[in-house]
Formats: C-alpha cells, structure tokens, sequence
C-alpha cells in the first residue's frame, strides 16, 4: 500500500514541503496552516544559515513522537550530518512513526539504502555523473529526490538562482526514475516556481533559510508558494512511477 508520501506524489501536482530548522511543534503547525503538503523535523543537524541545532534521538525523540502524534499532513527525519546515525537507531527512527526519511547522498550510511522499511528523499547535489541520476531510482524505497542547486546550498546571498541551476534541474528531472523535487533556500519567485514545474520539476522543499524563525513569517512563506502552485494548470511532467524505475 503507497504510503501518505507516495500518495501525494502520485497526485500529479506541485508538493510544497518544508523543513524545520528545529523540532517546533508551533512553527510545524504554521507551516501546515500556510498549505504545506508535509514537514520535515530534524536529527543530528546544524543548519548553515540559521544556525539552529539539534541533536540525536535522546534529545529529540519525545518532541518527535508528539510531533508525529499531532501533525496531520505527512512528517519525514531530516537525517543531519553532525552525528552519523548507527543501525540501532535506525531501527528506533522506524519506530517513531515518521512517514520518511531525508538526507544528503554524501552522508547517508550505506546500508540505509538497502533497508525498505521506509520511503527515502535523497538530497543530490549537482554535477554528478548522468548515470547516477538515472540509478537513484533502483532503490525501492527512494520515492523522491531533493536537487540541490549551487545558488541555493550557498550561505552567500549574492549567489542567487540562475539559468545554470534551471538547465542542471532540467536534466535531472529528464533523467530521474523518481518525482525531482527543487530545495528553495533564497529568491525564488513566482515566475521561477512557474518554470520549474513546467520543466518537470514536482514541487519543492522549502529550506529554513527562507521561512524566517517566527510561526507568522514561516505561515506566510508556505502560504506564497502553496497558492503559486495551486494556481498552476499544467501538472508536473512526473505524475507517477516509472514501470521501469
């Protein structure tokens, strides 16, 4: 049976998700109120813009499980890279009730790929080989992945969005067995959002970066870019999986 995540991702149109810099029922609840698809909570990450922190599963886990008891829209785990997460944690992360996963390629343990037990968003980099966009697909339980852009993983504010990053989108939403979502950290506007879907692209995951740290201001964010796709009339190219994917 597809999980909550799989289910809005075959719905054919644009997702907005948007990740936490920390594990805030109120700005969680914000977000959702602004029309955000799903949340992303956090483990083991200090965010590079808003320097927020948080820690392991002993820290975390309470604030997590009653986050995932109150929210009703789908909650992934950002796995962070301050502390790689061991197999007997994986195990407790399953139990927590979380609906997926999230994490960078570079800093996913290995035998995470290989455990099926829950749907994976995998955050890709640019300038990988083709090929690699191509197999992130053969693992069962990668449902989508993140496309990090240059001007968006950059804390310098001069470096903004730019027809470079759109051409790389274009080419890893060609590629991808799997739904392209595109991580948005600082100037997107409507007019970008508009051609990013129209390329391909299935949504996108709406750093910390943009949100700002008040529930009004990350309400607000989630409500500009939920109504933007609403309003959109032509679905993503990806409206489901690939046969051979």
């Amino acid at each position: 049976m597809p999980s909550r995540l799989q289910q809005k991702l075959r719905e054919g149109r644009p997702l907005i998700i948007v990740e936490l810099p920390g594990n805030s029922m109120e700005l969680a609840q914000a977000a959702v109120e602004g029309g955000a698809d799903s949340i992303i909570a956090q483990l083991n990450n200090e965010h590079p813009v808003t320097h927020t922190y948080t820690g392991g599963l002993e820290l975390e886990g309470a604030q997590l499980k009653e986050m995932v008891n109150s929210i009703a829209v789908p909650l992934g785990l950002h796995l962070g890279s301050q502390s790689r997460i061991t197999k007997d944690e994986w195990f407790i992360i399953n139990e927590l009730g979380v609906d997926y996963v999230a994490a960078s390629i570079i800093s996913l343990p290995p035998y995470v790929l290989g455990m099926n037990s829950l749907n994976k968003i995998v955050y890709l980099p640019t300038g990988l080989p083709f090929e690699h966009y191509r197999s992130i697909g053969s693992f069962d339980s990668i449902v989508a992945v993140s496309f990090e852009a240059q001007s968006q993983v950059q804390p310098d504010p001069q470096f903004r969005l730019n027809a470079l990053d759109l051409l790389n989108l274009d080419t890893v939403s060609r590629l991808s067995p799997v739904p392209v979502l595109f991580r948005a950290s600082q100037d997107i506007e409507e007019e970008d959002v508009k051609f990013i879907v129209s390329r391909g692209c299935s949504g996108l995951i709406v750093d910390p970066a943009f949100t700002g740290p008040t529930p009004e201001h990350f309400k607000m964010v989630t409500e500009f870019y939920s109504k933007i796709v609403s309003s959109l009339k032509q679905k993503p190219r990806f409206i489901g999986y690939s046969p051979w994917g």
